[in-house]
């Protein structure tokens, strides 16, 4: 058994980042602490004050390590586990949750910190107790076909399948979460235990803890919830088709709908690179707005002064979805047909600025607000848990807050220009559009406006 102590993970940051004067009150906050089982599952937790807990385990698969055959497989898996077990945590007066993404499965729960015994016990069930009957597979299946079928996707889910569909075409990454529908209504017991038997095993799984909860006790626990899992996935992983980016679009019309829902976005480094926490800054400074924003045009975000001040647009936030093997860097914004054109003209233009002008003022204060918004996470048990649950997944480790801190005072002008220069300008991008098109701008128009041609 490996355990990662307290010293253990400061030596480590201190030899990577040099010096930095860490704030107290960033110290005295308990260090989170790893542990790997002999069979290879991954124990992390972290003590904050308080009398609940979250706590929740990942299983590294997802829609980006299916394969056309079994896509959506894993979404099943995710809602027969909750059919079988889910209801059991209501005796706990609690609730699980099973988010399905595509590189991770991750069943969670907020607990009470002396329920933590059945709640690991549960979570281990739900993912290796699966002797549900013949009426329940077919009851499941039915009404997880049914609903794909409806398409109850919310605007954001439609968006951001058709920016993977478009981003990573003919690849695994680029798979809907849930599958297809006709496909989905044909799978049997086999494929759904075929799925398991690849997926689910010790060295793919990650149970994780934030709040009122002992780590020593916590491992105990895991030895015993998740002993039936076997040691090594059946599947080669490493063989499994390579993840290539396609800048492309897809316009979706729609004359009826006013206005225009849209994703502008690019390549960006995988979660493990170099740049990666570079490009966390880079969206931070993009930045936010909505018209409902009290503020108006008195904003930090450059492009939402300028939406709020000429009327561009309705809503902008900028995303970092972070993968293995690959990223995305981009805006979801919501504009009106007549305003589309200059917007998002704006919108790809300001990566330009930001590779050639990018100033010291607004490179700082985006490194003040990334700091701010990693210490708020770390106030909640359950954001806590899921950036636990990322970093471990993708580095192996916890990443201390200190570090973070440290991490962000390293960051220059000259990093965030040469970032911003290498992977969001002269590129094809992943643009998205549904609404009135009539005005949005052509494919080749957005490509021109990521460079500048100088004399």
């Amino acid at each position: 058994m490996l355990n990662f102590s307290r010293l253990a993970i400061k030596t480590q940051f201190y030899r990577q980042l040099g010096t930095f004067t860490v704030p107290a009150f960033i110290t005295n906050i308990p260090q989170s602490q790893l542990t790997i089982l002999p069979n290879g599952l991954k124990v992390v937790s972290e003590q904050r004050p308080g009398q609940v807990a979250s706590v929740g385990v990942l299983i590294s698969a997802g829609s980006a390590l299916e394969t056309r055959d079994n896509n959506g497989a894993g979404n099943l898996f995710a809602q027969l586990a909750l059919e079988h077990k889910g209801g059991q945590f209501d005796n706990l007066g609690s609730q699980v949750n099973a988010d399905v993404g595509r590189e991770s499965l991750v069943f969670h729960s907020q607990i009470i910190g002396n329920q933590l015994a059945s709640s690991v016990n549960l979570l281990g069930q739900l993912i290796t107790d699966h002797t549900y009957n013949d009426e329940t597979f077919a009851s499941v299946v039915q009404r997880v076909s049914r609903s794909i079928a409806a398409d109850k996707r919310s605007m954001d889910e439609q968006l951001d399948d058709h920016l993977h569909s478009v981003a990573f075409q003919n690849t695994p990454l680029g798979f809907t979460v849930a599958g297809p529908a006709s496909q989905v209504a044909n799978y049997d017991r086999k494929t759904v235990e075929k799925w398991q038997h690849q997926h689910v095993a010790a060295n793919r799984v990650i149970l994780a803890a934030s709040g009122d909860v002992n780590h020593e006790k916590l491992v105990e626990l895991a030895q015993t919830a998740f002993s039936k899992l076997p040691n090594q996935s059946e599947f080669d992983f490493a063989s499994r088709p390579a993840i290539t980016y396609t800048g492309s679009g897809v316009h979706i019309i729609d004359d009826d709908k006013h206005d225009i829902d849209t994703i502008i976005a690019a390549e960006a480094p995988a979660f493990d690179s170099a740049d990666a926490f570079v490009v966390k800054v880079v969206a931070t400074l993009l930045g936010n707005w909505t018209h409902t924003d009290l503020g108006g045009k008195n904003v930090s975000s450059r492009l939402g002064e300028l939406a709020a001040s000429e009327s561009l647009a309705k809503s902008l936030s900028t995303f970092y979805k972070a993968y293995g093997d690959t990223g995305l860097l981009g805006y979801r914004a919501v504009t009106d047909s007549h305003h589309s054109q200059d917007f998002v003209c704006e919108l790809v233009s300001e990566w330009v600025r930001l590779s050639n002008s990018a100033t010291e003022p607004e490179v700082q204060w985006a490194k003040n607000k990334l700091n701010k918004l990693a210490l708020q996470a770390s106030a909640n048990n359950t954001s806590n848990l899921r950036s636990m649950l990322s970093e471990v997944q993708y580095l192996g480790r916890r990443v201390p807050l200190a570090e973070t801190y440290a991490r962000a005072d390293q960051v220059t002008v000259d990093d965030v220009r040469r970032v911003v220069k290498r992977y969001f300008t002269d590129i094809s991008p992943a643009v998205v559009a549904h609404g009135n098109l009539e005005e949005y701008p052509d494919y080749e128009l957005v490509r021109s406006w990521t460079y500048w041609n100088r004399l």
